[in-house]
């Protein structure tokens, strides 16, 4: 069971005097009808300029009048359109879904175990394979399609999966000839040897800095023991693997490491509110009005690590819907959102300032 929507207000008439007690702050508005229909949902920065604005336009059918409205308070751009979409589940249950397209994230899978393993992309998680690895997120498919491409570089993987299912009596290709595939395709390695080679590229994957870092001690090693030529490869290697650097694979992990702390701005000035996210649960936790210490942090992030291990990564249609929406923000250029990775080696040292960071840039919209 996910957690409970976001509340809407009882309802007010769509008069003057009822948009007069509606907040300045932003959130999420619905329009109904006499019936309790829902006409119209919207978020907004400013939730009784908005919806005066919209009562003011002309009604063209008088089945579409506006009687009454309900909002709910949301101080971030990002709570906007969560709440939003957990309303719009609720309300518009045949149409929400056109919406969409643009709250996504795009994940790789592969499955070291089938005859013929390969690197998918896809945005849509309940489309892929259930079994095997899934790592994201990542922007947008040119982005999934590249990390597809260096890891089958950076570890001599077959590039051609139509003639990989040939194996052993496929004809190898040109990367063959350059040295930069072991042909499983022609039984120069068996299938079993090639799985290893994807199951090392998978834990690669679990963790490219660190595992960038541990190659780059190794061509130390062996530059300092004159394995000149040992360290050539490792640089090589090293330098391939500098393609998961890039800022589109800046949150690429396993699927089951999609464990957040997310912090937004609050509805007061200078405050902030941290959300717990674990891959479709979304969770306001705590509103941090002020200053916070180290002893408070780490307090906080406890209680954020117990509840993480107790939400499961599940692939139900809505939790799919919320964690399209979280991964999409993850990505834009926005100093009113932060995240930190829960479980990760730097939450500690990180969650004190992105709290702070979200306190000094964002605030309120003034009415």
């Amino acid at each position: 069971m996910h957690p409970p929507s976001p509340p809407m207000s009882p309802p007010v008439p769509a008069t003057e005097a009822g948009v007069a007690t509606l907040p300045v702050t932003g959130g999420v508005y619905a329009f109904e009808d006499a019936a309790g229909g829902t006409l119209a949902l919207a978020g907004t920065a400013n939730l009784r300029r908005r919806v005066r604005e919209r009562l003011a336009e002309p009604v063209v059918d008088e089945r579409f009048r506006v009687e009454h409205i309900r909002v709910c308070r949301a101080a971030s751009e990002f709570e906007r359109d969560w709440a939003y979409l957990q309303h719009a589940r609720q309300r518009l249950p045949a149409t929400y879904r056109a919406g969409l397209e643009r709250w996504r994230g795009w994940f790789i899978h592969c499955d070291a175990e089938m005859p013929f393993p390969r690197f998918v992309r896809g945005c849509d998680l309940a489309a892929l394979p259930a079994g095997g690895d899934c790592f994201g997120p990542l922007p947008d498919t040119r982005a999934a399609q590249g990390v597809i491409d260096a890891v089958e570089d950076l570890f001599d993987l077959c590039r051609y999966h139509h003639i990989l299912m040939e194996a052993p009596h496929g004809r190898a290709c040109a990367y063959k000839e350059m040295g930069r595939c072991p042909a499983p395709c022609d039984g120069t390695i068996g299938m079993d040897r090639y799985r290893a080679m994807v199951r090392d590229a998978l834990s690669f994957l679990a963790a490219p800095a660190d595992k960038r870092a541990t190659i780059e001690r190794a061509m130390q090693t062996a530059a300092s023991e004159l394995d000149f030529e040992r360290a050539t490869v490792l640089r090589r290697r090293w330098e391939r693997a500098a393609a998961f650097e890039r800022p589109a694979c800046r949150h690429l992990r396993r699927l089951g490491d999609f464990r957040f702390a997310f912090v937004a701005n609050g509805e007061r000035r200078r405050s902030a509110r941290v959300f717990l996210v674990v891959g479709g649960w979304i969770t306001p936790w705590v509103d941090v009005p002020e200053a916070i210490d180290g002893g408070a942090v780490s307090s906080l992030l406890a209680t954020l690590d117990d509840a993480a291990r107790t939400c499961p990564i599940d692939r139900e249609p809505a939790a799919l819907e919320n964690m399209g929406l979280a991964c999409w923000h993850m990505f834009r250029d926005d100093a009113a959102l932060s995240f930190v990775r829960l479980g990760s080696a730097d939450a500690a040292s990180r969650l004190g300032p992105a709290i702070e960071a979200v306190q000094t840039a964002a605030s309120v919209e003034p009415p």
